[in-house]
Protein backbone atom coordinates (compact mmCIF):
# COMPACT_ATOMS: atom_id res chain seq x y z
CA UNK A 1 0.00 0.00 0.00
CA UNK A 2 2.94 2.16 0.17
CA UNK A 3 4.28 4.99 -2.04
CA UNK A 4 6.65 3.39 -4.20
CA UNK A 5 7.61 5.80 -6.03
CA UNK A 6 7.63 8.63 -3.41
CA UNK A 7 9.86 6.50 -1.62
CA UNK A 8 12.35 5.80 -5.24
CA UNK A 9 12.53 9.92 -5.64
CA UNK A 10 13.73 10.53 -1.97
CA UNK A 11 16.13 7.21 -2.51
CA UNK A 12 17.48 8.82 -5.76
CA UNK A 13 17.67 12.30 -4.51
CA UNK A 14 18.63 12.26 -0.38
CA UNK A 15 18.78 15.53 1.86
CA UNK A 16 22.40 16.41 1.60
CA UNK A 17 23.60 20.41 2.15
CA UNK A 18 25.21 20.71 -1.38
CA UNK A 19 21.59 19.72 -2.83
CA UNK A 20 20.49 22.68 -4.83
CA UNK A 21 16.75 21.81 -3.45
CA UNK A 22 18.20 21.67 -0.14
CA UNK A 23 19.75 24.29 -0.13
CA UNK A 24 16.94 26.48 -1.37
CA UNK A 25 14.57 25.11 1.29
CA UNK A 26 17.48 26.30 4.32
CA UNK A 27 17.80 29.48 2.82
CA UNK A 28 14.13 30.04 2.41
CA UNK A 29 12.09 28.30 5.50
CA UNK A 30 11.82 31.91 7.05
CA UNK A 31 7.78 30.84 9.16
CA UNK A 32 7.95 26.89 7.27
CA UNK A 33 4.90 27.88 5.32
CA UNK A 34 5.30 26.93 1.74
CA UNK A 35 2.90 27.12 -1.66
CA UNK A 36 3.36 24.61 -4.77
CA UNK A 37 1.61 25.30 -7.35
CA UNK A 38 1.87 22.71 -10.43
CA UNK A 39 0.71 22.47 -13.87
CA UNK A 40 0.85 19.26 -16.97
CA UNK A 41 2.05 19.29 -20.78
CA UNK A 42 0.83 15.75 -21.11
CA UNK A 43 -1.45 15.22 -23.89
CA UNK A 44 0.36 17.78 -26.12
CA UNK A 45 0.28 16.77 -30.14
CA UNK A 46 3.87 17.79 -31.82
CA UNK A 47 5.52 17.72 -27.78
CA UNK A 48 8.10 14.81 -27.15
CA UNK A 49 7.50 14.90 -23.37
CA UNK A 50 4.76 14.19 -21.17
CA UNK A 51 5.56 16.78 -18.36
CA UNK A 52 4.53 17.36 -14.77
CA UNK A 53 5.67 21.06 -13.32
CA UNK A 54 6.05 22.40 -10.15
CA UNK A 55 7.16 25.36 -8.47
CA UNK A 56 8.12 25.63 -4.64
CA UNK A 57 7.76 29.53 -3.36
CA UNK A 58 8.13 30.25 0.76
CA UNK A 59 4.85 32.36 2.15
CA UNK A 60 7.21 34.68 4.01
CA UNK A 61 4.67 37.75 2.15
CA UNK A 62 1.01 37.95 2.12
CA UNK A 63 -0.35 35.65 -1.16
CA UNK A 64 -1.57 38.13 -2.71
CA UNK A 65 1.54 40.51 -2.93
CA UNK A 66 3.31 37.51 -4.33
CA UNK A 67 0.89 36.86 -6.73
CA UNK A 68 0.82 40.01 -7.55
CA UNK A 69 4.40 40.07 -8.37
CA UNK A 70 4.29 37.28 -10.59
CA UNK A 71 1.32 38.54 -12.22
CA UNK A 72 3.54 41.52 -13.55
CA UNK A 73 5.93 39.55 -14.80
CA UNK A 74 3.37 37.26 -16.27
CA UNK A 75 0.54 38.34 -16.81
CA UNK A 76 -0.55 35.81 -19.57
CA UNK A 77 -0.37 32.02 -20.03
CA UNK A 78 2.62 30.66 -22.47
CA UNK A 79 0.52 30.07 -24.80
CA UNK A 80 -1.05 33.47 -24.81
CA UNK A 81 2.33 35.35 -25.64
CA UNK A 82 4.12 35.98 -28.43
CA UNK A 83 7.63 36.27 -26.92
CA UNK A 84 8.94 35.93 -23.52
CA UNK A 85 9.61 39.26 -21.79
CA UNK A 86 12.93 40.16 -19.97
CA UNK A 87 10.48 40.35 -16.81
CA UNK A 88 9.33 36.64 -17.36
CA UNK A 89 12.95 35.43 -17.71
CA UNK A 90 14.26 37.69 -14.44
CA UNK A 91 11.30 36.21 -11.98
CA UNK A 92 12.29 32.78 -13.00
CA UNK A 93 15.93 33.49 -12.19
CA UNK A 94 14.78 34.82 -8.82
CA UNK A 95 15.97 32.26 -6.30
CA UNK A 96 13.95 32.57 -3.68
CA UNK A 97 11.59 29.98 -5.96
CA UNK A 98 12.54 26.66 -6.54
CA UNK A 99 10.86 24.55 -9.84
CA UNK A 100 11.17 20.71 -10.83
CA UNK A 101 10.04 19.33 -14.36
CA UNK A 102 9.35 15.28 -14.54
CA UNK A 103 9.28 14.07 -17.91
CA UNK A 104 7.40 10.80 -17.64
CA UNK A 105 8.37 7.64 -20.09
CA UNK A 106 5.83 4.52 -19.77
CA UNK A 107 3.16 5.96 -19.07
CA UNK A 108 1.26 1.89 -18.86
CA UNK A 109 3.75 0.78 -16.31
CA UNK A 110 2.92 3.69 -13.52
CA UNK A 111 0.71 2.05 -11.92
CA UNK A 112 2.64 -1.07 -10.65
CA UNK A 113 5.90 1.07 -9.63
CA UNK A 114 3.96 3.32 -8.09
CA UNK A 115 1.52 1.58 -5.69
CA UNK A 116 2.51 -2.23 -6.31
CA UNK A 117 -0.55 -3.24 -9.04
CA UNK A 118 0.59 -5.53 -11.32
CA UNK A 119 -2.37 -6.01 -13.54
CA UNK A 120 -4.27 -2.46 -14.14
CA UNK A 121 -7.60 -3.84 -14.14
CA UNK A 122 -6.50 -4.66 -10.40
CA UNK A 123 -6.74 -1.15 -9.17
CA UNK A 124 -10.42 -2.05 -7.49
CA UNK A 125 -8.94 -4.22 -5.43
CA UNK A 126 -6.07 -2.03 -4.29
CA UNK A 127 -8.80 1.06 -3.49
CA UNK A 128 -11.01 -1.59 -1.49
CA UNK A 129 -7.91 -2.56 0.19
CA UNK A 130 -6.96 1.07 0.97
CA UNK A 131 -9.94 1.78 2.52
CA UNK A 132 -10.15 -1.51 4.44
CA UNK A 133 -6.56 -0.37 5.88
CA UNK A 134 -8.05 3.19 6.69
CA UNK A 135 -11.41 1.79 8.92
CA UNK A 136 -8.72 -0.41 10.64
CA UNK A 137 -6.65 3.02 11.66
CA UNK A 138 -9.89 4.71 12.68
CA UNK A 139 -9.59 7.12 9.92
CA UNK A 140 -12.50 9.67 10.30
CA UNK A 141 -15.49 9.20 7.98
CA UNK A 142 -14.62 12.25 5.73
CA UNK A 143 -11.71 11.16 4.74
CA UNK A 144 -12.53 8.18 3.44
CA UNK A 145 -15.47 9.95 1.12
CA UNK A 146 -13.37 10.58 -1.76
CA UNK A 147 -11.74 6.88 -1.84
CA UNK A 148 -15.06 5.32 -1.73
CA UNK A 149 -16.16 7.69 -4.56
CA UNK A 150 -13.20 6.24 -6.30
CA UNK A 151 -13.64 3.07 -5.72
CA UNK A 152 -17.07 3.60 -7.10
CA UNK A 153 -15.86 5.37 -9.74
CA UNK A 154 -13.28 1.93 -10.49
CA UNK A 155 -16.09 -0.36 -10.73
CA UNK A 156 -17.82 1.16 -13.61
CA UNK A 157 -17.28 -0.41 -17.21
CA UNK A 158 -15.51 2.22 -18.42
CA UNK A 159 -13.31 3.23 -15.67
CA UNK A 160 -10.31 5.52 -16.85
CA UNK A 161 -6.88 3.58 -15.78
CA UNK A 162 -5.26 6.47 -17.66
CA UNK A 163 -6.51 8.84 -15.55
CA UNK A 164 -5.73 6.77 -12.60
CA UNK A 165 -2.43 6.38 -13.59
CA UNK A 166 -1.66 10.14 -14.31
CA UNK A 167 -3.98 11.42 -10.74
CA UNK A 168 -0.92 8.71 -8.99
CA UNK A 169 1.43 9.92 -10.53
CA UNK A 170 0.42 13.40 -9.76
CA UNK A 171 0.00 12.51 -6.41
CA UNK A 172 3.39 10.86 -6.13
CA UNK A 173 5.86 14.02 -7.52
CA UNK A 174 3.84 16.56 -5.00
CA UNK A 175 3.90 14.17 -2.16
CA UNK A 176 7.97 13.83 -2.89
CA UNK A 177 8.47 17.40 -2.64
CA UNK A 178 6.60 17.51 0.43
CA UNK A 179 8.19 15.06 2.70
CA UNK A 180 11.61 17.16 1.89
CA UNK A 181 9.88 20.09 2.82
CA UNK A 182 8.31 18.59 6.07
CA UNK A 183 11.89 17.12 6.89
CA UNK A 184 12.86 20.30 6.98
CA UNK A 185 10.23 21.89 9.09
CA UNK A 186 7.45 23.26 7.48
CA UNK A 187 3.91 23.09 8.93
CA UNK A 188 2.33 24.28 6.31
CA UNK A 189 1.94 23.49 2.64
CA UNK A 190 -0.74 24.76 0.24
CA UNK A 191 -1.51 22.66 -3.16
CA UNK A 192 -2.05 25.39 -5.93
CA UNK A 193 -2.47 22.77 -9.06
CA UNK A 194 -3.77 24.01 -12.43
CA UNK A 195 -7.69 22.75 -13.04
CA UNK A 196 -7.14 19.16 -14.51
CA UNK A 197 -9.49 15.97 -14.88
CA UNK A 198 -6.40 14.99 -12.53
CA UNK A 199 -6.92 17.51 -9.67
CA UNK A 200 -10.71 17.64 -9.82
CA UNK A 201 -11.67 13.70 -10.16
CA UNK A 202 -13.66 12.24 -7.72
CA UNK A 203 -13.90 15.20 -5.63
CA UNK A 204 -9.72 16.07 -5.44
CA UNK A 205 -8.78 12.58 -4.22
CA UNK A 206 -5.32 13.21 -5.57
CA UNK A 207 -5.06 15.41 -2.55
CA UNK A 208 -5.72 12.82 -0.29
CA UNK A 209 -3.32 10.07 -1.71
CA UNK A 210 -0.87 13.22 -1.28
CA UNK A 211 -1.79 13.20 2.80
CA UNK A 212 -2.02 9.34 2.74
CA UNK A 213 1.76 9.02 0.65
CA UNK A 214 3.55 11.53 3.17
CA UNK A 215 2.42 9.95 6.15
CA UNK A 216 3.33 6.78 4.70
CA UNK A 217 6.69 7.38 4.32
CA UNK A 218 6.93 9.61 7.80
CA UNK A 219 5.36 6.38 9.47
CA UNK A 220 7.49 4.15 7.33
CA UNK A 221 11.02 5.62 8.24
CA UNK A 222 9.55 6.43 12.40
CA UNK A 223 10.56 9.85 11.31
CA UNK A 224 9.68 12.41 13.98
CA UNK A 225 9.14 16.16 12.66
CA UNK A 226 6.90 18.80 13.46
CA UNK A 227 3.29 19.04 13.12
CA UNK A 228 2.15 19.87 9.49
CA UNK A 229 -1.05 20.76 7.47
CA UNK A 230 -1.48 19.82 4.00
CA UNK A 231 -3.97 22.11 2.61
CA UNK A 232 -5.43 22.35 -1.24
CA UNK A 233 -6.45 25.09 -3.44
CA UNK A 234 -10.27 24.61 -4.63
CA UNK A 235 -11.22 26.84 -7.80
CA UNK A 236 -14.09 29.08 -7.10
CA UNK A 237 -17.55 27.27 -8.01
CA UNK A 238 -18.64 30.33 -10.20
CA UNK A 239 -15.26 30.56 -12.49
CA UNK A 240 -15.61 28.46 -15.61
CA UNK A 241 -12.04 29.57 -16.79
CA UNK A 242 -9.47 29.46 -14.53
CA UNK A 243 -8.61 29.53 -11.23
CA UNK A 244 -9.00 32.76 -8.44
CA UNK A 245 -4.48 30.93 -7.63
CA UNK A 246 -4.22 31.46 -11.97
CA UNK A 247 -0.73 34.11 -11.02
CA UNK A 248 0.85 30.66 -9.21
CA UNK A 249 0.39 28.23 -11.66
CA UNK A 250 1.70 30.75 -14.52
CA UNK A 251 4.91 29.77 -13.07
CA UNK A 252 4.55 25.57 -13.39
CA UNK A 253 2.73 26.69 -16.98
CA UNK A 254 5.88 28.62 -18.49
CA UNK A 255 8.22 25.61 -17.21
CA UNK A 256 5.71 22.64 -18.54
CA UNK A 257 4.83 24.33 -21.80
CA UNK A 258 9.19 24.42 -22.72
CA UNK A 259 10.16 21.28 -21.58
CA UNK A 260 7.39 19.35 -22.89
CA UNK A 261 8.99 20.85 -26.55
CA UNK A 262 12.31 19.73 -25.51
CA UNK A 263 14.00 16.73 -27.90
CA UNK A 264 16.71 15.66 -25.25
CA UNK A 265 18.26 13.17 -27.06
CA UNK A 266 19.16 15.85 -29.69
CA UNK A 267 19.31 18.73 -27.87
CA UNK A 268 16.60 20.74 -29.87
CA UNK A 269 13.66 23.19 -29.12
CA UNK A 270 11.64 23.79 -32.46
CA UNK A 271 9.92 26.96 -31.61
CA UNK A 272 12.19 30.20 -30.93
CA UNK A 273 9.82 31.00 -28.15
CA UNK A 274 10.59 28.12 -25.88
CA UNK A 275 14.08 28.39 -26.91
CA UNK A 276 14.49 31.95 -25.54
CA UNK A 277 13.57 30.64 -22.20
CA UNK A 278 15.53 27.49 -22.43
CA UNK A 279 18.22 29.01 -23.17
CA UNK A 280 18.48 31.88 -20.19
CA UNK A 281 16.50 30.04 -17.82
CA UNK A 282 17.14 26.37 -17.68
CA UNK A 283 20.64 26.34 -18.87
CA UNK A 284 22.76 26.25 -15.93
CA UNK A 285 19.88 27.02 -13.34
CA UNK A 286 20.77 26.27 -9.72
CA UNK A 287 16.15 26.46 -9.20
CA UNK A 288 15.54 24.37 -11.77
CA UNK A 289 15.60 20.80 -12.08
CA UNK A 290 14.41 18.56 -14.74
CA UNK A 291 13.87 14.70 -13.75
CA UNK A 292 13.09 12.20 -16.38
CA UNK A 293 11.30 9.01 -15.04
CA UNK A 294 10.97 6.08 -17.32
CA UNK A 295 8.99 2.71 -16.47
CA UNK A 296 10.39 -0.02 -18.01
CA UNK A 297 12.05 -3.42 -17.25
CA UNK A 298 13.48 -1.45 -13.98
CA UNK A 299 12.64 2.16 -12.71
CA UNK A 300 14.88 4.45 -14.20
CA UNK A 301 15.65 7.98 -12.82
CA UNK A 302 17.90 10.21 -13.89
CA UNK A 303 18.16 13.94 -13.78
CA UNK A 304 18.60 15.60 -16.75
CA UNK A 305 20.93 18.46 -17.51
CA UNK A 306 20.10 21.14 -20.16
CA UNK A 307 23.24 22.02 -21.86
CA UNK A 308 23.93 24.67 -25.07
CA UNK A 309 24.30 23.29 -28.35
Amino acid sequence: MGPALVEALLSKFPDHEDDEFSKFIENNNHNGKWLISSDFCINAPNHPNRTWAISIIPMDDDPEKISDRISLAIPKDLKHVKNISQQAIDLFKNTQMFHFAFILKGHQNIIPYATGIKDPEATKNYISLLISSLNNSDCPRERLKPFKLLLETSRAKGFNHKLFADMIATASLLSFISVKLIRRGAHLIGLFPDRDKMTSWCDGVYSDFVQLYIAGVLEKHKEQTSCYEIKKAVPAATQNNGTWYDDFVRLPDYLAGVIAKWDIDSNIIDSEKQKSFFINNIVDAKNIATIRITFDRELLIEKIIAKRR
